[in-house]
């Protein structure tokens, strides 16, 4: 029961530190922006209709 508990309480650590992490980089326009780019490559090719989609749907 003590592994048990202890890898639980790793995990919940584990899953607040992420949450941590991506609420820092949802909050900071240029690492936001960074990761929007290298989501879908940022080529030229349907990067502008695309990135109005993801606009529109607050992604």
């Amino acid at each position: 029961m003590t592994i048990i508990h202890a890898v639980y309480s790793l995990l919940v650590v584990y899953l607040a530190r992420s949450i941590n992490r991506l609420q820092r980089i949802i909050s900071d326009p240029y690492t936001r922006n960074h990761y929007r780019s290298c989501l879908y490559g940022d080529k030229g090719y349907i990067a502008g209709p695309l990135k109005r989609e993801l606009t529109d749907k607050s992604v």
